[in-house]
């Protein structure tokens, strides 16, 4: 799936706006992707992906969110997500790590 909007006007610094989105699927990651182009060089991404598998022993997620921004409050972020679950048994783990302008903040693991 895609889509695209352009907007144009006469206000400084929104003259030329476009957006552009996608969602991707390749075997059982889907891939969403938001890319906002602000000025010439001036761009902001989104990108996604999130996975769910499983075979007969467990179930495991996989999801991640990746920002990049123009912004020096907020040039990137990134955050992960990976869940796995063993069928026929309590034992569940998950790890967590999140950054902020390549900083981490958080790394969990239960």
């Amino acid at each position: 799936m895609e889509g695209s909007l352009k907007f144009t006007s006469d206000f400084n610094k929104f003259e030329n706006i476009q957006t552009v989105i996608q969602n991707r699927k390749i075997g059982s990651s889907y891939m969403p992707n938001v890319e906002v182009s602000l000025a010439r060089n001036k761009k902001l991404t989104a990108d996604g992906m999130f996975d769910l598998s499983s075979d007969t022993t467990r179930t495991g997620i996989k999801s991640s969110l990746n920002i990049a921004t123009p912004l020096d409050v907020l040039r990137s972020m990134k955050i992960q997500v990976t869940s796995n679950h063993l069928i026929n048994s309590e034992l569940i783990w998950q790890t967590v790590t999140a950054q902020h302008n390549g900083k981490v903040y958080l790394e969990m693991e239960t």
